[in-house]
């Protein structure tokens, strides 16, 4: 009887199977305790066929942060965009960014926030998402405050960057306050921002007196 031929796996599928690989084990230790070796094991590829897809270790790490966050990029930008006024798309963009965090912790932590610590190629490739989070959040709040006719446009953008800010570090602050519930934490978040949000929508700004400003 003729040997059946082995299935050939298409290079997409072979590359989900190193990144799923890949991803488990950089989620349970970390960049530094998880070995090529490991992952060509665990994935059930040889290792020069890991270096041959992806060049490297951080090569291989990075695609795994691509892997990981493109999907809650695109889940905060389905949740902003479904919600019929400011403040609810807000809300529901704290909820899905939160949400992400929730179901994906391990990886959160030891992808998105220990790359930023790493430093190098891995940790600008996570500062260009997030800023591509950011401009999500900057083109929503600008659209809304061109429909309502506020102006500076550069106000409206820079509430967005402090916005994504407050946002990542309370996710952050998360990791190690797993007992509060996310709408609560959602709440919070809508709460100390729209504040301000919802004033500058309506042309209210804050300023300081004159003679609290200094002359440079």
């Amino acid at each position: 009887m003729p040997v059946a031929a082995r299935r050939r796996i298409p290079r997409a599928e072979r590359e989900r199977q190193m990144i799923g690989a890949a991803l488990a084990l950089f989620g349970e230790r970390g960049f530094d305790a998880v070995s090529m070796d490991e992952i060509a094991e665990r994935s059930g590829i040889t290792k020069p066929m890991l270096y041959s897809y992806f060049g490297s270790k951080d090569g291989m790490y990075m695609a795994c942060i691509e892997d990981a966050v493109r999907p809650m990029i695109e889940q905060f930008r389905a949740a902003v965009i479904d919600a019929p006024d400011p403040a609810r798309r807000l809300w529901a963009g704290a909820r899905a960014y939160l949400g992400w965090v929730d179901d994906n912790r391990a990886i959160y932590s030891r992808l998105f926030v220990e790359a930023r610590a790493r430093g190098g190629e891995p940790a600008a490739l996570v500062e260009r998402l997030s800023r591509e989070l950011g401009s999500t959040l900057a083109e929503l709040f600008t659209r809304t405050a061109r429909e309502a006719g506020v102006a500076p446009m550069a106000e409206v953008e820079a509430q967005a960057v402090c916005l994504y800010g407050a946002v990542e570090a309370m996710a952050r602050w998360w990791l190690d306050h797993p007992e509060v519930p996310r709408d609560l934490l959602a709440l919070r978040i809508v709460n100390f921002a729209w504040m301000g949000q919802e004033n500058l929508m309506q042309g209210r700004l804050w300023l300081p007196p004159p003679d609290a400003i200094e002359e440079r």
